[in-house]
């Protein structure tokens, strides 16, 4: 597994729940076999973007902490790539990772006059917490 480095300024709370190991093999394995035949590659491969993806949500979550979004944003996340007794963490910290840089688009937008604070506050109502949709709402 690889370790996430933070930054000195990092947050000292995690949100993000435990790596759940059992959950990402069950989706590896689900991901890997056909008709009862798995492909033993494909299956480490699959792991490596499992732990990487996680990885990538818990040095985002570190980063992100004080946002008053974060918490949700993870939670529904979560219950987006999560099925029965399998998550998939790739795109948990890939969503995760978008989300974020639209947030970053959407204020940067805002602090330079391209949108209004009240078109902001229109489509967060409708769309947070994901901020793609709100995003694409403004038409950035």
């Amino acid at each position: 597994m690889i370790l996430v480095s933070l930054p000195a300024s990092a947050e000292s709370v995690n949100l993000l729940p435990a790596l759940n190991t059992g959950a990402a093999k069950a989706y590896c394995d689900k991901q890997t076999t056909k008709r009862g035949e798995q492909d033993f590659d494909m299956y480490d491969l699959c792991m490596d973007t499992q732990l990487d993806g996680y990885d990538k949500a818990l040095g985002l979550s570190y980063q992100y902490a004080h946002q008053p979004w974060m918490e949700q944003l993870i939670t529904d996340i979560f219950a987006r790539w999560t099925k029965r007794d399998r998550i998939n963490y790739q795109m948990v910290g890939y969503n995760l990772e978008a989300d974020i840089e639209a947030f970053l688009d959407i204020e940067y937008a805002v602090k330079n006059g391209d949108v209004t604070q009240e078109a902001v506050n229109v489509c967060e109502e409708k769309h947070l917490p994901d901020f793609n949709h709100v995003k694409y709402c403004l038409d950035l």
